[in-house]
């Protein structure tokens, strides 16, 4: 067995979900959306259950043969639907064009389907995907912050050997606008023209 032939499909990530009401970011609203990314297996709320901060995080077990999903649109408590936005920390290359792990857009078999094989290609992906892992220092918000050992295995190993490891990483602060959306389909996402 060569290293090409082992089909790693399965891969732990943690994301952090913008743009959700104060009111939701809870651990119940954390494990419905996750779950929509894959298989949950934490939400980072504090023990009364809210994170107060500027988005919520959820580590998830990935699917890494499909496309990433960026934006969702949710309906929470009776409010009116609302995108809410996916980041991905400690995100690898992956294609701009299509949204899929383990290639560049140069490389991408789908280069001409994105925009009909016409013209520059529409990119629905970008380094905005990418943002910094959090920084561990053991307390949130003034409680202390604790993790289950299972989640922390299945994210490789403790927080303390994860951030002291040296990554490059992209960080581009805002989230681009959506301009007219109209349909989101198994994540991917169309607009009007």
């Amino acid at each position: 067995l060569v290293p090409k032939e082992v089909d790693l499909k399965w891969s732990p990530f943690s994301v952090q979900i913008s743009n959700l009401p104060l009111k939701s970011r809870t651990r119940e609203t954390g494990m419905e959306i996750g779950s929509k990314l894959g298989k949950v297996l934490d939400v980072n709320v504090s023990e009364k259950g809210v994170q107060w901060g500027r988005y919520l995080r959820v580590s998830i077990q990935m699917d890494v043969t499909k496309k990433l999903i960026w934006a969702k649109k949710v309906s929470i408590e009776n409010d009116e639907p609302r995108w809410v936005f996916v980041q991905y920390e400690r995100l690898p290359n992956f294609c701009y064009l299509c949204g899929k792990i383990g290639h560049s857009e140069h490389e991408c078999f789908e280069k001409g389907e994105t925009n009909g094989g016409v013209g520059k290609e529409k990119h629905q992906y970008g380094a905005w995907l990418r943002v910094e892992p959090v920084k561990r220092s053991g307390y949130s918000f003034g409680t202390l912050n604790q993790r289950s050992d299972e989640s922390d295995q299945a994210l490789g190993g403790s927080w303390k050997e994860a951030n002291t490891a040296d990554r490059h990483v992209h960080h581009v602060p805002q989230t681009p606008s959506l301009g007219a959306v109209t349909s989101v389909r198994k994540g991917e996402l169309t607009t009007g023209s």
